[in-house]
């Protein structure tokens, strides 16, 4: 799957979420290849998560390095069917996400959460974490992808109304993108013949 890229809002691609990672699918070379692709393009593109369904690949996997450089590979982490149980009080932060490029708004969330994973190895190995702030935040932000749920959909109206017009006009942007895709595939395919 070396062909994996980011998908944008309004793919229905991004809807339908992941599916649990297998435990003999840990250990493949594709497996390790697409994670790999993955801290790649999150690193390419400037953030500071990413999540298997926002470039196609539907399982439950997300990659995360709050602090958004590969120099500081340490901080990269990877969870595998994850798990999240919330708890503290609630704040509102700005978000945004690189599906979605451009765009940003205030979202709602928890500020602790607890998380339970998989790792990779050969005892089926399953970890867990407490975490706050940003790095708590990312993870919920990335989880949301798991579900097909995006950040936009946690917006109350009115912050959904301050950003209506950016994502409709993205929307028409993917429309047009697609027509020349299309219009493009299809020249290369009258030269073929």
């Amino acid at each position: 799957m070396s062909n994996l890229e980011i998908v944008y809002n309004p793919d229905s691609i991004l809807r339908r979420g992941g599916r649990r990672v297998r435990a003999d699918e840990m250990h493949t070379e594709e497996f390790v290849e697409n994670v790999s692709r993955m801290f790649s393009i999150m690193y390419a593109r400037g953030g500071i998560g990413l999540a298997a369904p926002q470039i196609g690949w539907h399982v439950n996997v997300f990659v995360i390095n709050v602090r958004g450089r590969p120099l500081h590979s340490t901080h990269g982490l990877l969870f595998v069917n994850p798990k999240i149980t919330t708890y503290g009080k609630l704040v509102k932060i700005k978000e945004g996400c690189l599906s979605i490029p451009g765009i940003e708004a205030k979202v709602t969330r928890p500020e602790k959460v607890h998380i339970e994973y998989d790792i990779i190895s050969k005892d089926k190995e399953r970890r867990s974490l407490d975490v706050k702030g940003m790095t708590s935040r990312v993870i919920q932000h990335e989880y949301d992808h798991l579900d097909g749920r995006l950040f936009i959909d946690r917006l109350t109206k009115k912050e959904k109304s301050k950003i209506k017009q950016e994502l409709i006009q993205q929307a028409k942007n993917a429309i047009e993108s697609k027509k020349r895709k299309i219009k493009k595939l299809k020249k290369l395919e009258e030269k073929g013949n």
